[in-house]
């Protein structure tokens, strides 16, 4: 029978982790490619942390965090596209994963690109990027919709 509350403990622990969506907070980024892009459902009804240096971004709804890690050098230009409003801003370089995510809630002062603008097509770029570096993103819904947002790279000769 203790086994069996203990069970259900873990669950009820672990459940809220796994229903909530993927990379809402900065230390919960997932890792996104540029080379075969990415489509992902945009998180709605959600707020970012606060303590970060959003630059350009004068509000931050529903944000989905990622990063990349650089595998070839050179810039890495991309294209976000959903139907409605959505923002972006990119911090980097870190020297790996774990120094990037030590800056969550202190994120700024290293902001690499970032567009607060009214469309639903934005174009990030890294320029410079080095093997090895690891770059954070942030996308916002900004629109507060149901909406699958796409990441391609369309030029450049680096990649993730």
């Amino acid at each position: 029978m203790r086994s069996y509350a203990k069970l259900i403990a873990l669950i009820l622990i672990v459940a809220p982790s796994v229903l909530r969506a993927q990379g809402v907070t900065c230390a919960d980024m997932d890792p996104i490619c540029t080379d075969v892009g990415a489509t992902f459902t945009a998180n709605t009804g959600t707020t970012s942390e606060a303590g970060n240096d959003y630059g350009c971004l004068a509000t931050q709804p529903n944000p989905s965090w990622y990063y990349f890690e650089v595998a070839t050098n050179g810039n890495i230009d991309m294209s976000l596209t959903a139907p409605s409003d959505i923002d972006f801003i990119i911090w980097g370089p870190y020297a790996n994963l774990a120094a990037a995510q030590a800056d969550c809630g202190s994120l700024g002062g290293n902001e690499v690109d970032c567009s607060f603008s009214s469309t639903n097509n934005e174009t990030p770029s890294i320029p410079g990027a080095v093997a090895g570096e690891v770059y954070i993103m942030l996308i916002t819904n900004y629109a507060n919709v149901t909406q699958d947002i796409s990441l391609t790279q369309t030029g450049g000769a680096g990649s993730t």
